[in-house]
């Protein structure tokens, strides 16, 4: 199909408003023309603006909605607070001990070992990603960028730091860049 029509102009992007992004098409993304600073970010077809606040689409996609169970293991977005980031903790390591057992069952009825290790990297997987989900917005609590989550790569104080910080330090009082102030997502 040959469409003359001139291309749509796109109205551009506020840096503040959250842009949303099909996970599976990735339309929506942010495009920057002008190739140096100061270009001008649009966005491209496919987009749409989210009715609810905070984070953008691909976190949203993901996470599902604020302050349910999908969006505090799987979702990059908002805040949690330390009551809720154990608890999540708590969860994702008893479900993760569950998938092993399955494993170890499915072990002992002589399933081949391929899928054996498949089954048992797909639940290391899912406890890799709740751990980021959980931890990251526990950082965004603190008032820091969720890449804080790397600190704990750095030998000897870095585990330290990743546990005390995001474990221990009360979040910052009222809202900051990440969101409101945390509820408990545990106490409905």
């Amino acid at each position: 199909m040959d469409d003359q029509s001139p291309p749509r102009k796109a109205a551009p992007h506020d840096p503040g408003a959250p842009l949303d992004m099909d996970l599976l098409t990735g339309l929506g993304t942010l495009k920057v023309s002008g190739g140096r600073r100061g270009g001008r970010a649009s966005r491209t077809r496919g987009s749409r603006r989210s009715s609810g606040s905070g984070g953008g689409g691909l976190r949203r996609s993901v996470g599902g909605a604020t302050g349910s169970s999908t969006w505090l293991f799987f979702g990059i977005d908002g805040r949690i607070a330390r009551k809720t980031y154990w608890l999540g903790v708590l969860v994702y390591y008893l479900a993760a001990a569950a998938g092993l057992v399955v494993v170890a069952i499915l072990s002992s009825l002589g399933l081949p070992g391929v899928i054996l290790a498949v089954l048992a990297i797909a639940v290391l997987i899912g406890m890799v990603w709740a751990s980021v989900g959980v931890t990251v917005k526990r950082w965004h609590d603190r008032d820091k960028s969720g890449w804080w989550i790397f600190i704990g790569l750095i030998p000897l104080i870095g585990p330290i730091w990743s546990l005390v910080e995001p474990g221990f330090l009360r979040g910052t009082p009222g809202p900051n860049r990440f969101g409101a102030e945390p509820v408990d997502v545990f106490v409905r």
